[in-house]
């Protein structure tokens, strides 16, 4: 019991520590990075090249976080050509046309053009300490009820790291 409730209290305390320094607050800008591209992929034979940013798909500017709407956009356009407004790494910008393989994809990992410098400060110890208790009540909150799930049966949805990567951001 005492390595459990001490467990509790340093992940209290490094909640708390986190909240004093800042917690970091995502700035999106626009696009979304290539960060690789398959040798003789379809991405790779119309020109796209690691390090380029995606600012569009056809007429559909990418905002915000950008991959699940980038992902989609290609999933759902199977074998019929996609536009993409590339800026490349020195600045320049260029249209390249590339179709999704029959299964909707281009054989490229991208990520989120996002800034995660700044960082939200607190104003006093009262508000961080608030802050802290909100943030550790929802993570204890989500342990409980995880493994209440486990135990119900439901082990169907959980996945392992190849699943996740499959269901996320890798366009084969």
């Amino acid at each position: 019991l005492g390595g459990i409730l001490a467990n509790l209290a340093i992940g209290y305390f490094a909640i708390l520590g986190a909240v004093v320094d800042g917690i970091p607050s995502p700035s999106f800008r626009p696009g979304i990075i290539v960060e690789s591209v398959d040798k003789g992929g379809r991405a790779d034979l119309a020109g796209v090249k690691p390090g380029d940013k995606i600012l569009q798909v056809n007429d559909d500017l990418i905002q915000g976080d950008g991959v699940k709407q980038f992902v989609s956009d290609v999933s759902e356009n199977a074998d019929l050509p996609l536009k993409l407004k590339i800026q490349k790494e020195e600045g320049t910008e260029e249209i390249l046309t590339v179709t999704p393989t029959s299964k909707g994809r281009i054989s490229i990992k991208v990520k989120s053009n996002v800034d995660l410098t700044k960082k939200s400060k607190v104003a006093s110890l009262g508000q961080a300490l608030e802050m802290a208790n909100g943030q550790y009540a929802k993570l204890i909150n989500d342990i409980v009820f995880g493994y209440i799930g486990l135990f119900q049966g439901g082990t169907a949805e959980i996945a392992g790291p190849i699943s996740m990567a499959r269901m996320g951001w890798v366009l084969e």
